[in-house]
């Protein structure tokens, strides 16, 4: 990231940087050590994006609010290589107590840890030493297993009333309890790091592409697996959403093309709109793109109100650069044709109906090197001038 940012520097241009990749072990509040990086370097032209996770779909995100006795919280784990807890708390110290489904347990009390097995053989670990975390002040503790099977987190209050966030860090399992729905057939607070940064623009997945046997859900809705909000400490995320399902792209080393879902799809996209914001306007923050990408995204009936923590400020669009600054004929508008153009010819016919036109969630499957091109295009021209 620093490179990125001195090579941003040293061209004296605008950057944006895509971040297709993230996890769950972390505060999930921006305080990460990736994430105060992206922070000190955010700024002046220089903008992250970062694809928002595929676990929307996963009970990996656990919430428990004014813990003042002892709470249990069930959990299945089908891997033989288990599982990390990672918990994350506020206003008090917690004894952790890990037991199997004959109540052999293991336990470990406010700034202490503890190791071994269980009566099935099951290998945990737990450490509770850190009362108050240096990236946040908040109280954390890890929970570590190598085995599958049903088991029980039990959580006891040693000091204040508590509220607390488990992440199944390595999705081999899921929670059975105190999991948050979502309303749209998935579970909130499943954004990984770095995504969960106030610092970063994170994109969510919408099903870009129906009519065949890898189909789940309506052409425009939200990707099953897609990630939900809110961060751990309340803020709206994703941001946008933006085409992320059965996408075609070259494929490495071989002729022909592969198909790829997931939200690391989508983010690609959304930096290529942040890359013609930023030639609009170069010295924009992430918070002015914010504001140009939430007030142009599109609503539609599955979007249902919007801000919300599945489709954030709506589906990302660029219609006019008015609130951004000229950027003569860069037009996203005047793309149209020619993105719609290439998906019919790449992914074939009408893709499921809907056509193809500035409403639909077809019209960026081109993803950002569409966008990109244009970008250089102008940027060699105004050299040459």
């Amino acid at each position: 990231m620093q490179y990125l940012r001195n090579k941003k520097n040293s061209l004296g241009r605008p950057m944006v940087v895509n971040i297709s990749l993230g996890g769950h072990f972390g505060p999930h509040d921006g305080t990460s050590i990736l994430e105060r990086e992206i922070a000190n370097l955010s700024g002046g032209g220089f903008v992250v994006v970062a694809s928002a996770g595929n676990e929307g779909d996963k009970k990996l995100h656990a919430v428990i609010s004014g813990i003042n006795s002892t709470v249990s919280v069930g959990l299945s784990s089908p891997d033989p290589d288990g599982d990390v807890i990672d918990g994350w708390y506020k206003n008090g110290t917690l004894r952790v107590e890990f037991c199997d489904s004959s109540n052999s347990c293991l336990s470990a009390e406010p700034g202490t840890s503890a190791s071994g097995n269980l009566s099935g053989g099951c290998r945990v670990k737990i450490d509770n030493t850190a009362t108050s975390h240096p990236l946040n002040g908040d109280g954390r503790f890890v929970v570590e297993f190598n085995c599958s099977g049903s088991f029980t987190i039990r959580l006891t209050p040693r000091s204040g009333t508590l509220n607390a966030d488990l992440y199944l860090a390595h999705e081999n399992g899921e929670f059975t309890d105190c999991f948050l729905d979502d309303g749209f057939g998935g579970f909130l607070g499943t954004v990984v790091e770095p995504a969960t940064s106030p610092y970063v623009i994170a994109v969510g997945a919408l099903t870009s592409r129906v009519g065949d046997t890898r189909s789940f859900a309506d052409l425009g809705k939200i990707a099953y697996f897609s990630s939900r909000g809110p961060t751990r400490d309340g803020r709206l995320k994703p941001e946008v959403v933006a085409p992320g399902y059965y996408v075609l792209g070259p494929k490495a080393g071989s002729s022909g093309y592969i198909p790829l879902s997931g939200t690391s799809l989508a983010s690609p996209v959304v930096a290529g709109l942040v890359a013609l914001i930023l030639e609009a306007n170069p010295n924009l923050d992430v918070n002015g793109v914010r504001g140009v990408l939430s007030s142009q995204a599109l609503s539609d009936g599955f979007t249902g109100s919007l801000p919300n923590n599945v489709y954030g400020y709506g589906k990302a669009f660029l219609s006019s650069f008015s609130s951004v600054g000229s950027v003569g004929s860069i037009y996203v508008g005047s793309l149209e044709n020619f993105t719609c153009g290439l998906r019919e010819s790449v992914v074939g016919g009408g893709g499921g109906g809907g056509g193809c036109n500035s409403a639909s969630p077809d019209l960026y499957t081109a993803l950002s090197a569409l966008l990109s091109v244009a970008v250089l295009r102008r940027l060699a021209k105004r050299k040459l001038a």
